[in-house]
């Protein structure tokens, strides 16, 4: 287990690259920091350094302390960057694309991390160390021209060639075909993947099938599962109650929905209802605004008294009408007088004030039930009112709240408590579950493929000679409707991997035409990969045919020093997650189970394997239920490949007194005359 002392593990790199503390003020007084490779690979180690140990299933833990006195373990990479008091410009820039791209994938931070730092330490290797006889303004043009080649693979190659590859290797399931549990089984193990390593086997399957019956119990049908899990990530802070200081096994599914408020009133009947009508106040009930101004005048000490009960008698109507209409139950997020729970007393309705909006707005979507913002709108007829199967007290942790339960038949809904023996490990759980969802949302998710054949289908269609638009467009991949016919398969129960028999994949490279399938079709495929690294080494592949320059198939810039030096780059850089895997496992440093033997078997093998991260062995991850979403590894690469870009263009940091934002003027050098 690592320990960090927060705000200091980057003490040496900010030495060696300057202090900026003195930068402030107008841009004529401060200092400016150079930018060069050297201080961002030496940077990028450092933070590599703090979470390369915890890959992989065998990864190590680390203690996160702060100056308070807080302690917290974890093997979550993002969790780790995300508390890291850093100093220097390059570092916190790095560590907000890294949140970022997490933010959107809920994964793969310690992998992002690993590439950006493999990719810098070998391109440092490739234009010469610090110092050689090689000019300082060479190096700068070196990088430049490896910057443009990196651009054309961001732009061209992965499109167009890794794109294909992956999908020629994937494993595809239509969604509106399958069987329910079939799904559940398949996510089931691409969450069991994006927990794994971060806390015990035994916690880790315990939460997975939580996580899974979650999304299965609040799924009314298979064709809007995807809808489903955006639901559940858009209301992850009411869907998910923690309760510390509870043993993890204490964790659970409630069914219906779970107020974090207990009863103002309860009426004697309640706990024997099977049918609790009820409605959603967000407005107090004795508060009558007329409307329009008005003045009123009062004759004598009756009138004004009558004045003065308005409020009163006008909250005693609605209650009594409330009655008549057949409402059992009151649910409001304004706290209610006393004189309002004394109405609902005596009527026969029981209540609840103070609930938190996000849970009432949550709730009166999955009943459709109307709410109410104005007191007078109770008393119109077109008032849509929810209708529960039961409402009782529930005990959550150390506090009370109030559990509504519905037919399945009309509201498919669950919650789910997370229990930890501290504050810190329940939030830990908090967010691993989140992520988990969001890496089952990327899983369902093809956007990303759309928009990738869209932008290629209008450069072929420019390419084309005098071709109708509405003739048909080929493309230089393989559709999702032609994965059922290629290398590729359904994703079946057992999620065995049947492509050992495909074609060599250097034999494969060349481009193949297909018809562009519908974008509706695309929406309904479910898109994963074996994991343990079975991407990298497909990447390490790819890039080392273009790096020998023999791509004669497709139309690259392949004969470019600067474009093969990137691509050699890239190459090598494919194997450091393997190579990590490989590293953290229990597989003894023998000849026999080195990494550089096994990457050599690999590279002309033209099966989908990977590195079993318990005892770095080759292995087929599908078969141990590896599986990881395609467009999370196809996002992480290109997204690496972007930010190593991006650093490269950086030639200095300079302190300003603000950074410009939004309103202000930032004319860019593309913009300006000289």
């Amino acid at each position: 287990m690592s320990y960090i002392k927060l705000g200091s593990a980057l003490k040496q790199v900010f030495q060696e690259s300057g202090n900026l503390s003195s930068c402030h003020g107008t841009v004529s007084m401060c200092q400016h920091l150079p930018v060069h490779l050297s201080a961002a690979v030496t940077i990028c180690e450092t933070i590599e350094s703090l979470v390369r140990d915890s890959v992989g299933p065998n990864g190590l833990h680390t203690m996160l302390t702060s100056s308070s006195g807080s302690v917290v373990i974890t093997g979550d990479g993002h969790t780790i960057l995300s508390s890291l008091h850093l100093s220097h410009p390059i570092a916190r820039w790095i560590v907000e694309r890294i949140r970022c791209h997490h933010g959107i994938t809920g994964d793969n931070s310690k992998s992002f991390v690993l590439i950006v730092t493999e990719i810098l330490r070998r391109l440092q290797d490739a234009i010469g160390p610090t110092g050689a006889s090689s000019s300082v303004s060479s190096k700068k043009r070196d990088l430049i021209e490896i910057g443009r080649a990196l651009e054309v693979i961001q732009e061209e190659v992965f499109p167009q060639m890794v794109l294909p590859e992956l999908l020629k290797h994937c494993m595809c399931l239509d969604i509106t075909k399958a069987k329910q549990e079939e799904v559940m089984n398949i996510c089931k193990k691409i969450v069991g993947t994006n927990l794994g390593g971060r806390f015990t086997p035994h916690v880790t399957e315990h939460m997975t099938k939580l996580t899974v019956d979650l999304v299965s119990g609040c799924c009314d049908d298979i064709s809007s599962f995807a809808e489903t899990i955006r639901e559940l990530i858009s209301e992850y802070n009411v869907t998910c109650i923690e309760v510390p200081n509870t043993p993890i096994s204490k964790s659970k599914l409630l069914d219906g929905v779970v107020l974090t408020r207990n009863f103002a009133v309860q009426s004697e009947d309640l706990d024997s209802l099977t049918t609790v009508p009820f409605i959603i106040l967000s407005c107090p009930l004795n508060k009558w605004t007329p409307d329009v101004c008005s003045t009123l005048a009062a004759g004598s000490k009756e009138d004004l008294s009558r004045f003065l009960q308005f409020e009163t008698s006008w909250t005693h109507s609605l209650i009594c009408h409330l009655r008549e209409y057949g409402v059992k139950l009151l649910l409001s997020s304004e706290l209610l007088s006393d004189a309002t729970l004394s109405f609902c007393r005596a009527a026969g309705i029981s209540a609840v004030h103070m609930i938190p909006e996000d849970e009432l707005n949550r709730l009166a979507r999955l009943t459709k039930t109307d709410i109410v913002h104005d007191p007078v709108d109770i008393l119109t007829s077109a008032l849509k009112r929810g209708t529960a199967s039961f409402c009782r007290s529930v005990i959550v942790g150390r506090c009370v709240g109030v559990q509504l339960g519905f037919s399945n038949a009309t509201v498919h809904s669950k919650q789910l408590v997370l229990c930890g023996p501290t504050q810190g490990i329940c939030r830990q759980w908090f967010i691993a579950v989140l992520n988990a969802l969001k890496t089952l949302q990327m899983w369902l998710d093809n956007s990303w493929l759309s928009a990738v054949m869209t932008t290629d289908a209008d450069n072929v269609s420019r390419a084309s000679n005098g071709k109708s638009e509405h003739s048909g467009i080929t493309l230089a991949y393989n559709s999702a409707e032609s994965l059922e016919l290629s290398s590729a398969q359904s994703c079946s129960l057992d999620m065995q991997d049947e492509t050992a028999d495909g074609d060599n994949l250097e034999s494969s490279l060349g481009t193949t035409s297909v018809c562009l399938p519908k974008h509706q079709l695309l929406q309904q495929q479910g898109i994963c990969i074996p994991g343990g690294g079975c991407t990298e080494f497909l990447l390490h592949r790819i890039f080392r045919t273009l790096a020998s320059g023999c791509n004669e198939h497709h139309d690259l810039k392949a004969r470019d020093p600067s474009f093969i030096t990137a691509a050699g780059i890239l190459c090598e850089a494919a194997l450091c997650i393997p190579r990590t895997l490989h590293r953290n496992s229990v597989s003894p440093q023998s000849k026999k189970s080195s990494f550089l033997e096994m990457a050599s078997k690999v590279q002309d093998c033209s099966s989908l394997v990977g590195v079993n991260g318990r005892t770095g062995a080759l292995c087929d991850p599908a078969e141990r239920g590896i599986l990881e979403p395609v467009s999370a590894r196809y996002i992480l690469w290109r997204d690496s490949v972007k930010m190593v870009q991006d650093l490269l263009k950086i030639d200095m940091i300079l302190g300003v007194r603000a950074v410009p934002g939004k309103g202000c003027s930032n004319t860019s050098d593309d913009d300006s005359d000289g």
